[in-house]
């Protein structure tokens, strides 16, 4: 049900497109969370993301500017190395596994 629940909220808020889109072109993206709003179910203009892996920055400010254009909403972000989001503990429960390149970080 998890898998169904999370491919509805993906295509609702236009973020299928916008996580395929990113992935393919950053790089060592190994996941991507959502949390925020829209990660508890409630619509809103503002999508929050958390990234791990080693990306290029800079080329990730240049997709979020067209992806916001694409689906009308703004894009907030956080990246995290792989060591760094292993230490975060605290404030994981609100976060929503969106895309993964492995089952490294997987929500199972």
């Amino acid at each position: 049900m998890y898998f169904e629940i999370n491919s509805i909220v993906r295509k609702y808020f236009g973020l299928d497109v916008v996580i395929e889109w990113i992935a393919k072109r950053l790089g060592e993206l190994h996941a991507v969370y959502l949390t925020g709003d829209i990660a508890e179910g409630k619509d809103s203009k503002l999508i929050d993301l958390v990234l791990i892996g080693s990306i290029d920055q800079g080329y990730l400010l240049t997709l979020i500017e067209k992806a916001e254009k694409l689906i009308q909403r703004k894009i907030r972000y956080l990246v995290y190395s792989d060591v760094e989001f292993g230490e975060i503990q605290a404030g994981k429960e609100g976060m929503l596994l969106v895309w993964a390149s492995d089952t490294k970080h997987s929500d199972k």
